[in-house]
């Protein structure tokens, strides 16, 4: 099991400030990776060691054909030294993956101080098939010295999981469901059936394909039954029709039963929240008894 401490960071700054590069112009549409292998920042022979690079810069990892760009810094609440705050904060950062053969994918990722990848269940996000751990960001944040972005340095590690997020079941995710908005959307009516949530939607569109994907932060509130907490998210790829599409999702459920065993011990039902898209908080979710 590998584990991160600060007192290591020193040499892996210095390692990664002398390849650090900036890169302005993130790619922002989907497409395959063009000239093979592609061009990197950073090419590394595998995964067994973690990934360190720069705001801005590619890691091409070879027995993976896997390229890795740390595209943006979404935000950084981590309480800085030197404050007084009454939580932690969190960092977040944007990735984008583009395996050979396949689109791109862009992943968010959180870092949440006093949180243990690898050694608590969940704090990891799924993108191409891989469990994306987030270690480090640095620098900390210092009271009153705001941190450009291009000074960030992050510390990654990735584990293959074909089973990871697949399509048509439930995310398991630690960041913010707003992050997760993206296209609107209505839901107007949420079922189930054994292990199957179907949701009925409703979207403008019409010329390109929309995807739907179903997340839940990996924690149950209440007893008898647990409560989970859903959050649909919508991509519409950009589609520039205005034609009222109504469509039922269907997701495999059983992840949650799982998890809830491991969490609670018993859950003979589970009470489903299921939220539709928002702009700020969420608003009144569809409640669904759900029993394993």
């Amino acid at each position: 099991m590998r584990a991160t401490f600060r007192s290591k960071w020193p040499l892996l700054l210095l390692a990664a400030f002398l390849v650090l590069g900036c890169d302005e112009n993130p790619v922002t549409e989907l497409e395959e990776i063009g000239e093979y292998p592609p061009e990197a920042d950073i090419i590394i022979p595998d995964l067994k060691s973690d990934i360190v690079f720069g705001f801005g810069q590619t890691v091409y990892v070879e027995s993976e054909e896997l390229l890795i760009e740390f595209t943006d810094v979404v935000g950084d609440s981590r309480c800085p030294i030197g404050a007084y705050c009454i939580w932690p904060g969190q960092a977040e950062i944007l990735l984008t993956l583009s395996k050979r053969g396949s689109v791109e994918d862009e992943v968010i990722l959180v870092l949440q101080p006093g949180r243990y990848p690898y050694v608590e269940p969940g704090i990891f996000e799924c993108s191409c098939g891989y469990r994306i751990f987030f270690l480090a960001l640095e620098p900390y944040p210092t009271a009153g010295n705001p941190i450009p972005d291009e000074s960030y340095i992050a510390q990654i590690a990735l584990e293959p999981d074909a089973d990871c997020c697949l399509e048509g079941e439930v995310c398991f995710t630690w960041v913010n469901p707003f992050l997760l908005q993206r296209d609107p959307f209505s839901a107007r009516s949420v079922s189930i059936d054994g292990d199957e949530l179907k949701i009925e939607v409703s979207y403008p569109g019409g010329c390109r394909r929309h995807d739907f994907e179903l997340y839940m932060k990996p924690v149950f509130t209440g007893a008898n039954p647990a409560r989970a907490r859903l959050y649909l998210s919508h991509d519409g790829n950009g589609d520039p029709c205005e034609a009222l599409i109504s469509d039922e999702l269907s997701f495999d459920v059983g992840r949650i039963a799982e998890l809830c065993r491991e969490q609670c011990g018993s859950c003979d039902e589970i009470m489903l929240e299921v939220f539709g898209y928002f702009t700020d908080q969420p608003g009144e979710g569809f409640e669904v008894v759900y029993t394993p």
